[in-house]
């Protein structure tokens, strides 16, 4: 029913079904869960995450990867929330683990380049850093050099152009 629920998006519904499931499950079941559980912990963290209960839904997931720790799917997971959460390092962690177990997985592949995008479209410049004074020592230094064939002045990128053509 929580699958059904979860497919028409009704995140609440579906919620309550996992969450029963796994209720019961403690109840009956022994102290330690099987991995037969992991994708029922891994759908209550994904209904979690669609309801933006992030912290249970990394719960959840972390809970999926204890039983199954070669799950690529549960480190994407785990990686699309914390992308989610703006925590950028930790995301991009993740999707670089699914990509160890599974170096064709599309979804890592897509959602480590869409974070990769957004966490440096996050990155502030740094703080007390004089911007112009910075720029000023990555230009190029207009110093010429002469030249011991023809003594002509030449910039620094023309001299190494030039050098590879006389070799020649």
């Amino acid at each position: 029913m929580g699958v059904v629920a979860y497919h028409n998006h009704e995140w609440v519904s579906a919620e309550k079904y996992f969450s029963e499931a796994l209720r019961l499950i403690q109840v009956i079941g022994s102290e330690i869960m099987s991995e037969k559980w992991e994708p029922l912990l891994n759908n209550l963290g994904h209904v979690c995450r669609k309801l933006g209960k992030y912290d249970a839904a990394l719960g959840y997931h972390q809970q999926a990867l204890v039983l199954c720790p070669q799950n690529p799917s549960t480190y994407s997971a785990i990686g699309f929330v914390h992308s989610l959460k703006m925590n950028f390092s930790a995301a991009v962690e993740y999707f670089h683990k699914a990509l160890g177990l599974k170096r064709d997985d599309t979804i890592s592949v897509t959602m480590l380049a869409d974070t990769i995008t957004m966490y440096i479209e996050d990155i502030e410049p740094c703080e007390g850093v004089n911007e112009e004074e910075e720029l000023d020592k990555l230009q190029v230094s207009s110093t010429t050099h002469k030249d011991d064939k023809n003594e002509e002045s030449i910039s620094g990128l023309d001299m190494t152009i030039e050098e590879v053509d006389m070799e020649n």
